[in-house]
């Protein structure tokens, strides 16, 4: 049986490499688009306590360790976040590729009460990181479904047709987001409160066209 399985890992290792190879090629692809036109912040707004410039957090907790062991499960999801959100404000692509399926690993052990609009709208961000449109986009529509014109959703679908090349609909998707602009920052929802800066720069610049 030991031969078996270790055959079997010899065929699948090259389809892996191949996966890890693409995602790699994606995720530099998408960053790399994205610092020509806009800092990463704008992508992942609200980082939490990620030092900027991806130096070491205020913990001790380096761009390239972290310790999430005696962590809560939000926790462990925050920190693994922040992790790739410093990474992909420098263009690291391969720290983003490393620990994105971390990060959503992390997303999806959180309680169903703990994936909030917020905690949403971050998966979301990391997924598009690595080229996993679909599945940003199907967060997009729970955040719709719970709050219709919500803008962490609209902006999910922004940036999901940006990283497409579809000007076209990205500018369609940049119009919703002025429209429900002004309604629904009234509303001062949590993840409104949480991101209010970016938002509103936004609003006046990149999603102002």
């Amino acid at each position: 049986m030991g031969q078996g399985a270790g055959g079997t890992m010899a065929k699948q290792t090259p389809w892996i490499i191949a996966t890890i190879l693409v995602v790699a090629t994606v995720a530099g692809i998408a960053l790399s688009a994205r610092n020509k036109g806009a800092a990463a912040t704008e992508q992942m707004a609200n980082a939490g306590n990620a030092a900027p410039g991806g130096a070491p957090a205020s913990d001790g907790t380096g761009p390239a360790t972290i310790d999430i062991s005696k962590m809560s499960l939000s926790e462990q999801y925050i920190k693994l976040m922040n992790k790739v959100t410093a990474a992909a404000e420098n263009g690291d692509s391969a720290t983003v590729v490393n620990f994105t399926p971390m990060a959503l690993g992390a997303y999806t052990n959180l309680p169903p009460a703990d994936r909030d609009i917020d905690a949403r709208y971050h998966a979301a961000m990391l997924q598009t990181n690595v080229g996993m449109f679909a599945a940003a986009l199907a967060l997009a529509d729970t955040i719709s479904k719970e709050a219709s014109d919500n803008l962490m959703a609209d902006y999910i679908r922004i940036i999901v047709a940006q990283d497409q090349g579809d000007s076209t609909k990205a500018k369609a998707e940049r119009a919703k987001f002025r429209q429900h602009f002004d309604t629904e920052m009234k509303k001062k929802r949590s993840e409104y409160e949480a991101h209010t800066s970016f938002l509103e720069n936004y609003r006046k610049g990149a999603g102002a066209k």
